[in-house]
């Protein structure tokens, strides 16, 4: 329905045009029949640095968008403007210098006495734009993160439902994004956990911080199939609106974990080796050590065999030579005598 303007003596045009002069954003007022612009404000005139309110005019606006519009599209613009007594949108415009910025566009229906106008009002919202650009941003940014990490990404709000998930962690638990959205997280863990699981959540959601998960803990997932598998969990937690989300990293880890049972299996094996080489080693020694024991002895029996082989040699030498020295000297006295009548 189109305003009016209220017929009081105080509200005069003098204090309604220093009233719009005095705010932020740009402001004109439009006689619809004759597109004249009939009043505007300095903010409008700073706004697109025109130098005079001569230069402002409804086809000038018109022409400052950094996109022009289809001259139906303006129809429609003015008749829902008409029909629902105003009409907003966002707007890049281009100053007179070139520069461009963004304003919120409104305009709307006033009737003053017989003649309908608009009261345009641009507001500049370069820095709500940017921090929407900043947004979009970041959430391509998480998103990109989402499609390509090469592990699986869940998202949950402050009630542990799953509110995003990425493509990563729904191959690696084998459901569709239909089956999982709005479900809670228990749906992925073994179901002889979720009573605990139930209070450790409840729990971090009260005490938010970004950590591991189940530090010295075995943790394991369930796939749709029913299979159980480990894994490994980071946790992070941001803040939006008063509510609490979660972001859970999760890793499957059964390669990580069959290569520590194959290891560990290995050592086993190589200490029950080392064990056995041992006591082999040992008897070895224990055999050695008996075998010199016997060396020695036979070595100190050959030696008194030599000692009682030098004695006897010795004792046989001096008895055979004392027999043999009275054999020599008779056999020397009887040389003396060279004739028979000689020898005894």
């Amino acid at each position: 329905m189109p305003a009016s303007f209220i017929n009081n003596s105080v509200l005069t045009a003098d204090l309604f045009f220093q009233l719009c002069n005095c705010i932020k954003e740009g402001a004109a007022i439009i006689d619809i029949s004759s597109k004249k612009v009939i009043f505007c404000n300095q903010a409008l005139i700073n706004m697109f640095g025109f130098e005079s309110v001569n230069e402002v005019g409804f086809e000038q606006l018109s022409k400052r968008r950094k996109q022009q519009i289809a001259e139906q599209e303006g129809e429609h613009q003015t008749r829902l403007a008409k029909e629902k007594g105003f009409f907003s949108e966002e707007v890049e415009y281009v100053k007179k210098n070139g520069d461009s910025f963004w304003g919120e566009l409104l305009f709307k229906t006033l009737a003053i006495g017989n003649v309908d106008y608009y009261l345009v009002v641009i507001d500049q919202i370069d820095k709500v734009k940017q921090k929407e650009l900043k947004i979009e941003q970041d959430k391509q940014r998480f998103s990109a993160l989402l499609e390509h990490a090469s592990m699986g990404i869940i998202e949950t709000n402050n009630a542990a439902e799953i509110i995003n998930i990425n493509p990563f962690a729904l191959k690696l638990f084998g459901y569709k994004k239909n089956e999982v959205i709005n479900k809670k997280i228990e749906l992925l863990i073994p179901s002889r956990f979720h009573s605990k699981h139930v209070k450790h959540r409840e729990d971090y959601i009260s005490h938010t911080r970004n950590r591991p998960m189940g530090v010295g803990m075995d943790l394991f997932a369930t796939k749709k199939d029913g299979t159980e598998f480990p894994v490994e969990v980071s946790l992070s937690s941001y803040n939006q609106n008063g509510d609490k989300y979660v972001i859970a990293f999760i890793s499957d880890i059964t390669i990580r974990k069959e290569a520590e049972l194959a290891v560990i299996k290995l050592n086993d094996q190589l200490e029950g080796l080392v064990d056995l080489r041992t006591k082999e080693l040992t008897t070895a020694v224990q055999q050695l050590e008996l075998s010199r024991d016997e060396l020695s002895k036979l070595l100190q029996k050959e030696k008194d065999l030599s000692e009682l082989k030098s004695r006897f040699v010795s004792m046989a030498s001096h008895e055979f030579r004392t027999p043999l020295s009275t054999v020599l000297s008779s056999a020397y006295l009887l040389g003396k005598y060279i004739s028979a009548e000689e020898q005894p």
